[in-house]
């Protein structure tokens, strides 16, 4: 009963995708293109290291805790510490 769901449910969508690309196969590849580019792209972003606001007396628990998120194979966060009314100004802008 279950399979024969999963091959109803596969086959509508496969036959959507066939009259998708017969009714508009420009607008179907160029989705596709963005998507893939896009992808592409924002890659970087996406991998970029945690950046950590903190106040300047947190500065050394939030060290040795940057430290053991890095010993777990993560990237080992940015911290910047300063004082609460730099830290408020700072976040305001982000």
């Amino acid at each position: 009963m279950l399979r024969a769901l999963f091959n109803n449910t596969l086959s509508a969508d496969v036959t959507w995708i066939d009259d998708e690309m017969k009714r508009r196969p420009y607008r179907y590849v160029m989705r596709r293109i963005f998507v893939f580019l896009a992808l592409i792209i924002f890659r970087p972003a996406l991998a970029a290291p945690p950046v950590v606001l903190a106040a300047v007396s947190l500065q050394e628990s939030l060290s040795k805790a940057a430290d053991a998120w890095a010993a777990t194979g993560h990237d080992r966060p940015v911290l910047s510490f300063a004082a609460s009314s730099a830290l408020a100004r700072t976040s305001s802008r982000i």
